[in-house]
């Protein structure tokens, strides 16, 4: 039995937003390893100025210390704003619903677009406390919001069919 959403508007801003959870989510892990490496680059940095009075070191790290954090900024951040506001991706903030079955969705834009994905095509799926993000590759991710749904009934379905494709949900 398929389940049909609601007609709902992706709103840049619900992009945004989902996005940018999404990404913190994923990152998480990555952020406490850059914790790690800093803590390591400093504990190294002191060693060499108490072994040879000097802080030559830690001055070769700086760039490396003052760079990676701006690109944990720019992907969390600003990236995703900078997605939702290209012209190549105005399609994807049109008013649609979608069709989903046990095996694939559908993408129905009020332009007359369809878009139609079989879950085993999907590489990653996320669920949020009021979203679902399917990600295709890298560049291609369809974002579903919970407020789609009809009942919470279609979001247990919804939860059913995803564990069955990522065991995520």
């Amino acid at each position: 039995m398929a389940i049909i959403t609601n007609k709902f508007l992706l709103s840049r801003k619900l992009y945004i937003k989902t996005s940018v959870n999404s990404t913190l989510k994923r990152m998480k892990k990555s952020f406490i390893a850059l914790v790690v490496i800093y803590i390591a680059i400093l504990s190294f940095s002191y060693w060499g100025f108490e072994k040879y009075g000097n802080w030559k070191i830690l001055e070769a790290w700086i760039p490396f210390m003052i760079i990676l954090p701006l690109l944990y900024i720019w992907m969390i951040y600003f990236s995703p704003i900078y997605i939702a506001k290209s012209k190549l991706n105005k399609n994807d903030f049109d008013n649609g619903y979608y069709e989903i079955t046990d095996e694939d969705f559908t993408y129905y834009r009020d332009d007359g677009s369809i878009t139609k994905r079989p879950f085993r095509s999907i590489t990653r799926i996320m669920t949020g406390e009021d979203y679902f993000i399917f990600w295709e590759n890298l560049i291609s991710i369809y974002i579903l919001p919970h407020s789609a749904f009809k009942s919470d009934e279609d979001i247990k379905k919804m939860h059913s069919i995803l564990s069955k494709y990522n065991g995520s949900t």
